[in-house]
């Protein structure tokens, strides 16, 4: 349903992370919000909220959203946007 890629890559080099949120439906036809994030090229962590309605979805990715704007304040470099996928759009 929806998909969102992030990367903050210092241009020395010693930043270098990565943020996914996808949000889709499961075999049940239940919402699941998928973050995965970490370290680019490593194997990262992965975080699954099972959400009621869409409404709920739009909440958790806001959320990580938002956090990911603080990012040149905590990590001195800012997120970009490599991909997105929305169907709405």
């Amino acid at each position: 349903m929806f998909a969102i890629e992030l990367q903050a890559v210092s241009p020395h080099g010693q930043c270098r992370r990565a943020y996914e949120i996808q949000v889709d439906q499961d075999l049940f036809s239940q919402l699941v919000v998928t973050i995965d994030f970490g370290v680019i090229g490593a194997r990262g962590q992965h975080q699954v909220h099972l959400v009621a309605d869409i409404a709920e979805a739009r909440a958790v990715v806001r959320r990580a959203l938002r956090r990911r704007l603080t990012a040149p304040r905590r990590i001195g470099v800012p997120y970009r946007v490599v991909a997105c996928h929305d169907p709405e759009c």
